[in-house]
């Protein structure tokens, strides 16, 4: 126990500044496998996809800045079809958006950790 009230401050202060380091270094780790996901999983796929389909790719702004850009590919046509992957670097997940076209459709949205993707389940997931 401390014996005067300064040693406690400098205690208290001490732990604040570990705790703050160690979240820090998570969320660059998250951040780091946030961009590994983008660069090695998804825009491969999505660049793919979108060569085989015909459709175009568009970067879409990011929710939060620091965050890596969602991307998005669209369909042609009146109610064009579109699929979208958006990133949450805090949380470390992919939020993967599909909608199939058309005037009673519904999206479907799935959200999974970044190291839980790979190649082989976005594919089945965008042409479920």
């Amino acid at each position: 126990m401390a014996s005067h009230w300064l040693d406690v401050t400098t205690e208290e202060i001490r732990a604040r500044r570990d705790a703050q380091a160690q979240l820090d270094q998570r969320r660059a780790d998250r951040h780091d496998e946030v961009q590994r996901c983008l660069t090695e999983v998804v825009q491969p796929v999505f660049e793919d996809m979108a060569g085989q389909r015909g459709w175009q790719l568009r970067p879409v702004e990011p929710a939060r800045a620091g965050e890596p850009p969602a991307l998005r590919m669209v369909g042609e046509g009146l109610k064009p079809a579109w699929a979208e992957v958006g990133f949450d670097t805090l949380t470390g997940m992919a939020v993967l958006r599909r909608h199939p076209g058309g005037a009673g459709a519904k999206p479907a949205i799935t959200a999974l950790r970044c190291g839980d993707l790979d190649r082989d389940g976005l594919i089945r997931w965008l042409t479920g």
